[in-house]
């Protein structure tokens, strides 16, 4: 699970109810792990603000992927798009990590 604060300052920030932002967070690990196992898609607009907000914590945002995926997910917006919310994930293992046997093909 993504730690606490960033959730919490994400639902201070919009204004949001706690059971929404974990709510909206939980969408967002599901939109990542899918990343992960290479279905390509797009977040809804809510989860890619809430993906945005996790990313400006840098330290927390790259702690989280490597211990969770031994990768880093970088957020790559589509270019054909000029609607805010549409964006890919690409997931680069970084040669200095052991990447999991799901993740390397």
């Amino acid at each position: 699970m993504i730690d606490r604060h960033i959730i919490d300052s994400f639902a201070i920030k919009n204004s949001l109810s706690e059971s929404d932002a974990i709510k909206i967070f939980c969408e967002l690990e599901y939109f990542l792990e899918n990343a992960v196992s290479g279905v390509e898609a797009s977040p809804s607009m809510r989860v890619d603000n809430a993906w945005h907000h996790f990313i400006l914590h840098t330290k927390d945002y790259s702690d989280y992927c490597r211990s969770k995926y031994a990768a880093f997910i970088h957020h790559v917006p589509l270019k054909s798009s000029i609607e805010p919310g549409k964006a890919k994930c690409q997931v680069f293992i970084e040669h200095f990590v052991q990447c999991k046997p799901e993740i390397c093909h």
